[in-house]
């Protein structure tokens, strides 16, 4: 795979993590407040906020890391080719 078909697949994945960042931290949000109110009207277990949460987090920790790490692969191979 030449450099130029590497860096256009990982511009491309960097845009998807973002894209997915942004409606995971929507959801997130939602969740979050539908978990309060939930719980002022009905008993809930306690666990269940705490591992639909961390689920949601998760998911959000991959996409952060994934578009850093792009970012970084993208800087790294424009840097060895002014080389």
């Amino acid at each position: 795979m030449t450099d130029e078909a590497k860096v256009k697949e990982l511009a491309k994945n960097r845009r998807v993590s973002l894209l997915n960042l942004r409606r995971g931290l929507a959801l997130f949000g939602v969740t979050a407040v539908g978990l309060i109110i939930l719980q002022q009207f009905v008993k809930t277990l306690l666990w269940l906020p705490f591992v639909v949460l961390g689920i949601l987090s998760f998911t959000l920790i991959g996409d952060a890391f994934n578009y850093f790490y792009c970012g970084r692969q993208i800087r790294k191979i424009e840097e060895d080719r002014r080389e």
